[in-house]
């Protein structure tokens, strides 16, 4: 569904078999893509073509959390294929009154 057909080797059966468990989880719990459609995730050393096998699932409940999910293949570290996602999520945080707490002992 998000890689590119050219990259025949990621289509074998058993891959399509364990992808198929994946969608079907994904339905099941309500849950959404949160990387943008076309951002390539890993650089194969060996190829040395893009392909997608990285992505951040969330519960739908979160989507509208997210300020932004991205790559960014300049982070990637030396003699690494993966290319780091970045996300940045917005989480309200509720404001906690402290009581005093007295030290009797101190």
């Amino acid at each position: 569904m998000w890689d590119e057909p050219h990259n025949h080797h990621l289509f074998t059966s058993s891959v399509l078999r364990d992808v198929e468990l994946l969608i079907s989880l994904v339905a099941e719990h309500e849950m959404v893509m949160l990387l943008l459609e076309g951002l390539p995730t890993l650089k194969s050393m060996e190829m040395r073509n893009w392909t997608w096998p990285d992505h951040i699932f969330s519960s739908s409940s979160l989507e509208d959390k997210v300020i932004y999910c991205t790559m960014d293949p300049r982070l990637r570290g030396p003699g690494t294929d993966h290319v780091p996602i970045l996300t940045l999520l917005e989480l309200p945080i509720k404001k906690v009154d402290s009581v005093p707490v007295y030290d009797w002992w101190g």
